[in-house]
């Protein structure tokens, strides 16, 4: 923390109820901070006002934590399922490719055939 000298301090007026008061700090001319101001009776209002702050505080830690953990499962599926979509892709495709070179191989025997077929045919007119 900083040490703030009372005359950095601007309040647009005096504080006199209790609550939560926005003030601005003049850490310098041209850096100015707002912060706000917790006003309490007494002593034992500040302890459960801490205690209950910390204990929200704490229930936001393990809220932020199990996000987090149920952002990792999820972000585990989805790669689970991209691997597993991504090699029936790949699978699909190859079986296309085998299809077309079976295709390719096919017309090439049969031009081979045909032009074999008519080749002996003239040798033998």
């Amino acid at each position: 923390g900083h040490d703030i000298q009372t005359k950095q301090i601007q309040l647009n007026s005096v504080i006199k109820n209790i609550g939560v008061h926005e003030v601005k700090i003049a850490l310098h001319p041209e850096v100015i901070l707002s912060v706000k101001v917790k006003v309490l009776r007494n002593d034992e209002e500040l302890i459960l006002d801490t205690t209950e702050e910390n204990n929200l505080q704490e229930n936001v830690k393990d809220e932020l934590i199990q996000t987090k953990e149920e952002s990792k499962i999820v972000k585990e599926e989805s790669t689970s399922e991209s691997k597993e979509d991504s090699v029936a892709k790949n699978t699909k495709q190859a079986k296309i490719n085998q299809d077309k070179d079976i295709k390719k191989e096919s017309k090439k025997a049969t031009k081979d055939t045909k032009y074999k077929k008519n080749n002996g045919e003239q040798k033998i007119k």
